[in-house]
């Protein structure tokens, strides 16, 4: 399977630097739609730059995308559970719907990303950067935020921190208004400040 998932890899890296404008830039005929990436599983995208590419409900569970330029990508309705997207930024991107359960986004960059109803379920997001970003309705359900930056966030009553990490995270006012221990404790938050 690994070897498969290498060849996915290598041959969605030459579709992708195939289908960019003269100037690098993604053409709206040449981006990459469900049809290409709707069932690759495992594949290994460690590096490359998916900016403003669409992967709308796409199924990149166990996917290596390491270090990785997604900003402003559509990773609407998703799978990348299990996922390695260490050190992977997603500035601007939209993760609405999509799924990173169990997913390894150590350092990961979601600053103005849309989020909302996206599902974190254990999920590790150590030092990961959310500033700016639309948490509503999302589930952090025993993931790890240690050291993560939440501030400027926004979410709604739905958004939910059952047993999340948050110990050394930068918290933002919503989080913490009436009280920073009881509105943490009230999110059902872990190592609340």
């Amino acid at each position: 399977m690994k070897g498969k998932a290498i060849v996915i890899g290598v041959l969605l890296a030459g579709l992708l630097s195939s289908c960019g404008d003269k100037d690098g830039s993604a053409s709206s005929a040449g981006r990459v739609k469900n049809a290409a990436l709707e069932n690759s599983p495992g594949a290994v995208l460690n590096g490359q730059n998916l900016a403003g590419q669409d992967f709308y409900r796409a199924n990149l569970s166990g996917a290596s995308l390491r270090q990785t330029n997604a900003a402003n990508a559509n990773f609407s309705g998703a799978s990348l559970d299990g996922a390695n997207l260490d050190g992977a930024n997603f500035s601007g991107a939209q993760l609405t719907a999509a799924t990173l359960k169990n997913a390894s986004i150590k350092f990961g960059n979601f600053a103005t990303a849309s989020l909302a109803t996206a599902n974190f379920t254990g999920a590790d997001l150590t030092s990961a950067n959310f500033n700016g970003a639309n948490l509503g309705g999302a589930n952090f359900t025993d993931a790890n935020l240690m050291g993560a930056n939440l501030e400027g966030t926004t979410i709604r009553v739905a958004t939910i921190f059952t047993r999340a990490n948050v110990s050394g995270a930068t918290l933002p006012a919503w989080f913490t208004a009436g009280g920073l221990q009881s509105r943490c404790r009230t999110f059902g938050a872990l190592n609340c400040p």
